[in-house]
């Protein structure tokens, strides 16, 4: 009922805008059917309502080869991340403003390849500071494993955060995670 209502009051003033719905309560994850029909953007909490994570998972929301789509949307997330790899060029924050300006953190993959495609790390941070003053950048290499352990690092301080907001019991970080974290060079 809130989705068909919030989708008349749009009507109703001449505006159509995507209607993401939060699946969230019981009654609504009954519902989910008559929901999907009419809304918007229902993947991920279709995906949500049936893997059911338990309290404080971590879900990863991944966009394939658009670098504008999901700068769009509010999907319910903690935070944003872009991932520019190096193949792709540098100029991709001037080209795609959108999505580097509603990031708050641009991971730099592939680093080791730098050399290799011409890509200058410091002119593409340059450009995504110019789209996103103060955003903050890891650089990460899958070869090395560089820069991951910064990235686990940010990681487990949103975790914290978001619990910490919702009154949580903020729990260390788990065994794989700390292993990995602790083997990462960077």
């Amino acid at each position: 009922d809130d989705v068909l209502f919030a989708r008349h009051e749009m009507e109703k003033a001449g505006k159509v805008l995507p209607i993401i719905a939060k699946i969230e309560r019981p009654a609504a994850v009954k519902n989910l059917e008559s929901i999907a029909k009419v809304a918007d953007a229902m993947m991920v909490a279709r995906a949500l309502a049936e893997l059911d994570p338990p309290q404080g998972s971590l879900a990863f929301i991944e966009n394939v080869g658009n670098l504008v789509c999901p700068a769009a949307f509010d999907l319910g997330e903690a935070h944003k991340v872009v991932i520019l790899s190096v193949t792709e060029g540098e100029d991709k924050p001037l080209k795609y403003p959108d999505m580097f300006r509603a990031a708050d953190l641009m991971l730099v993959s592939k680093v080791d390849l730098a050399p290799y495609v011409s890509f200058d790390i410091a002119k593409a941070v340059d450009f995504a500071h110019r789209v996103r003053p103060g955003l903050e950048v890891i650089e990460v290499s899958a070869t090395t494993g560089a820069g991951f352990g910064r990235w686990l690092a940010w990681l487990e301080r949103g975790l914290k955060a978001v619990a910490s907001e919702r009154g949580d019991d903020v729990a260390a970080p788990s065994a794989p995670a700390a292993a990995i974290a602790g083997s990462a060079k960077g």
